[in-house]
């Protein structure tokens, strides 16, 4: 959304950002030719959501507030997707009457806000959404047709010939612009918009199965062509730096893509298995945020428990659970609460699935001698 500097000011104001701050703000924005917004988003002088909040009270225009996961899909796609990517605009409701309710990034769009009265009728009422949230919502196109555009997609993109050729692995066919390569691209991409947190691609007798794990269960995606797994298998090893003769014996590694303005990292795991190689894939978003114990899903005593122990000056606090549980995240969330300059933090861990700016973190290499014994002595 564009909100010109004066008002920008003005907002800031309002969220108690004081005139020295304001006016450092106003000489960066002199010299690097920004926008006051972008420099004060920025620098974290307030975030995106509590702007968008203070920019709908000044406008009095009614901010969005929903789960996405909530929207019904039938009335999420009375606006088509790529109208709605163009227009930055989601139906995420229906009020009194039958009213359609809006969710707009620019409300002062009036070229966005005439199309939406055209597909949608003038009996609509426009809010105003937080950037991230309306992202979240543009996800769930892909959250409802994730299957089925997989397995379209894959049909697509992988030819006839493709399909029918023996496994074998040429240089051709690994290439970056070759149906493998955007096969593993759409895969990763599907995966990451269905909000996924491991892909599994696993061979069978006849077929290749690609299943997802979404919030803590798998669930099949699609079967592709079982002749096209070797070159499946070697195109990720090839994307995580791992050797790509090599299938006798389990391999790790790890990369990093872009999806949506966001960085993700791949943790990459092969294994020999009886019908050939398997691949996992773990998603990890590195544009998150550490969440506090609210956003953890700590209340009541669990929280008050939590909250005294990590302040104790010795002890143990064991974090369990199975895989895709919020293990790894929950400690992330809670060094980054005690991350200051005053404390030194060292980590043992295998493997290091978040990077955070300060501690000292250290990954196992039994090959080495690095193990969690002798990190936990040094």
């Amino acid at each position: 959304m564009h909100i010109g500097d004066s008002l920008v000011e003005k907002l800031l104001r309002q969220a108690g950002v004081d005139d020295d701050q304001i006016s450092k703000l106003h000489e960066q924005a002199a010299q690097e030719k920004k926008a006051l917004r972008d420099l004060a988003l920025q620098n974290k002088l307030i975030s995106e959501a509590e702007l968008t909040k203070l920019y709908a009270e000044e406008i009095e225009v009614p901010l969005a507030q929903f789960a996405p996961q909530d929207i019904d899909k039938t009335i999420l796609l009375a606006l088509p997707e790529r109208m709605a990517r163009q227009y930055r605009a989601v139906v995420f409701g229906v009020g009194d009457d039958d009213v359609k309710l809006v969710a707009m990034e620019d409300p002062d769009d009036v070229q966005a806000r005439n199309f939406l009265q055209q597909q949608l009728g003038t009996n609509i009422q426009i809010h105003i959404i937080d950037p991230a949230l309306l992202q979240a919502a543009l996800d769930k196109y892909a959250d409802e047709n994730a299957g089925s555009n997989v397995g379209s997609q894959l049909t697509k993109v992988i030819p006839v010939e493709e399909q029918e050729k023996d496994d074998d692995v040429d240089e051709t066919s690994l290439t970056e612009d070759s149906p493998i390569a955007q096969t593993v691209n759409l895969i990763i991409e599907y995966g990451i918009k269905s909000n996924a947190s491991d892909i599994h691609i696993e061979p069978r007798e006849d077929v290749v199965i690609t299943r997802y794990r979404i919030d803590g269960i798998l669930r099949e995606v699609d079967k592709l062509p079982r002749n096209i797994l070797g070159a499946l298998v070697s195109r990720i090893k090839i994307l995580a730096n791992l050797k790509i003769d090599e299938h006798r014996a389990p391999q790790d590694g790890r990369f990093k893509v872009e999806v949506n303005r966001q960085m993700y990292a791949l943790r990459v795991s092969t294994l020999p298995i009886v019908d050939g190689e398997k691949a996992v894939l773990r998603i990890l978003n590195e544009s998150s945020k550490a969440a506090n114990f609210e956003g953890l899903g700590f209340w009541g005593e669990a929280k008050t428990i939590m909250q005294h122990a990590i302040t104790q000056p010795h002890g143990m606090v064991l974090v369990t659970g199975p895989t895709g549980s919020g293990k790894s995240t929950t400690l992330f969330s809670v060094l980054s609460m005690l991350n200051t300059p005053a404390v030194n933090i060292s980590t043992v861990e295998d493997p290091v699935e978040y990077r955070i700016p300060g501690v000292n973190q250290t990954q196992v290499n039994p090959i080495a001698g690095m193990t969690f014994t002798n990190g936990l002595r040094a």
